[in-house]
């Protein structure tokens, strides 16, 4: 009896230290320097909706939360990149510009899988998100960490005000989930399907 209950321990002990060592590493990333954005995420990209007059008056038509994260952040055209992350992932985000945080929005709702082959923006947007502003020199961004089924804790690592480097820690979300990255008609580097690194993958260029 008392040997079972030394191997629980164990096993906790051994569950507690792969978690933490393993789920939580943040390992050291060399972020391209220049006129670029970096992805905000590790994983995998599942849709690039363009936004254009055309997919704007769409959404403007519709009740979603799409057009509510866009409002703030594109005056015009732009684009919405989504990145799915799987629990193997990476969890941390990190900053895809220099800049300011101008806001951070939580928002509850759903826990639908936000790791599923949806890709569908507007069927994520219904989950309990939190949205990250970042102002940098010529235009903002917005970050959108997604939770899931499992990854129900979005967690921000700045506060508003705060300046921030590109590549710096923002946020993180537990076990797998997924993040949008919302930016202008910039020039994209990558193309759905492609697996991103947070921080060191340029997703646009300008």
């Amino acid at each position: 009896m008392l040997n079972a209950v030394y191997v629980c321990l164990g096993l906790l002990i051994l569950s507690g230290l792969w978690y933490k060592i393993w789920f939580l590493r943040n390992p050291k990333i060399a972020v391209p320097k220049g006129r670029n954005v970096v992805s905000p995420a590790y994983g995998k990209i599942v849709k690039i909706t363009e936004i254009n007059p055309d997919t704007r008056a769409q959404i403007d038509k519709g009740k979603g939360r799409i057009k509510i994260w866009l409002d703030d952040v594109l005056q015009k055209e732009g684009w919405l990149i989504s990145i799915v992350m799987t629990p193997l992932d990476v969890h941390f985000q990190k900053a895809p510009i220099d800049g300011k945080i101008v806001s951070i929005k939580h928002t509850p709702g759903k826990h639908r899988n936000a790791m599923s082959k949806v890709d569908d923006p507007e069927r994520h947007a219904e989950n309990e998100h939190q949205e990250i502003v970042i102002s940098g020199e010529e235009f903002k961004v917005k970050v959108i960490q997604i939770a899931g089924f499992l990854a129900r804790r979005v967690i921000p690592l700045v506060k508003p005000e705060n300046n921030v480097e590109k590549g710096q820690d923002i946020g993180l979300i537990r076990f797998g989930s997924q993040v949008t990255l919302i930016i202008p008609k910039l020039d994209v580097q990558v193309k759905e399907g492609d697996k991103v690194r947070v921080g060191e993958t340029v997703i646009a260029t300008y």
